[in-house]
């Protein structure tokens, strides 16, 4: 293997350190770990380095950050069910008439009171800074995938609904969610503002290409 600060060939296979320059080698090893779950486009896969980097660097903050992103996304064996996707119950806000309110309560208190969030939050040198990324991520997914390619917003009798359509049919259908995370009972007091901001980030990086709303 290379050092991969000073680039030079490393012999000894169980090296912690580069016999060169002294860089640690377990950097550039979970660094190089991290940059393949981040590239990996199939769940399984990604999930599989994800847990390899844990165990391998267990305690690390950025390992820990992209579980709690990942959520059950490629978890393997059990019955599938949305729950496995971090942002699915955000839905309870877009369409709660589908829901019963025992179910509402029990998909958003999963959602904001998700205890891998605390947990993950004591490892960063900047919790509340992670808590709003965490929010304005899961905002931005949720989106990008359950908004933007609901087939009701990207279609109408067969044929593609134009970008500006699909955007104007998504601005309304977030404006009920923001209506709903503003009033709901089962959305606690101190998440309604960072949601709020987070959902409407999410909308930004979704469809503002030109910087226009």
């Amino acid at each position: 293997m290379n050092c991969p600060a000073c680039g030079r060939e490393i012999i000894d296979a169980q090296a912690r350190f580069c016999p060169y320059c002294a860089v640690s080698l377990d950097a550039g090893e979970l660094a190089s770990i991290l940059a393949r779950a981040d590239a990996e486009t199939d769940q399984t896969k990604k999930r599989e380095l994800l847990l390899e980097a844990k165990s391998r660097f267990p305690g690390d903050f950025e390992v820990e950050k992209r579980l709690l992103f990942q959520g059950r996304l490629g978890e393997k064996g059990g019955k599938p069910d949305f729950y496995r996707i971090p942002f699915w119950p955000l839905i309870a806000l877009e369409r709660p008439g589908e829901f019963s309110s025992r179910e509402r309560s029990k998909m958003l208190d999963c959602f904001f009171g998700n205890p891998e969030i605390a947990r993950v939050s004591a490892l960063s040198p900047d919790p509340e800074a992670f808590e709003r990324e965490y929010y304005e991520e899961m905002g931005f997914r949720y989106v990008d995938m359950f908004l933007k390619e609901a087939n009701s917003n990207k279609y109408f009798l067969g044929f593609r609904r134009s970008e500006r359509d699909v955007m104007g049919r998504c601005r309304a259908a977030l404006n009920k969610m923001l209506i709903n995370l503003r009033t709901s009972k089962d959305v606690p007091d101190r998440c309604r503002v960072p949601m709020e901001e987070a959902l409407e980030k999410g909308f930004k990086r979704v469809f503002d290409k030109n910087g226009e709303q």
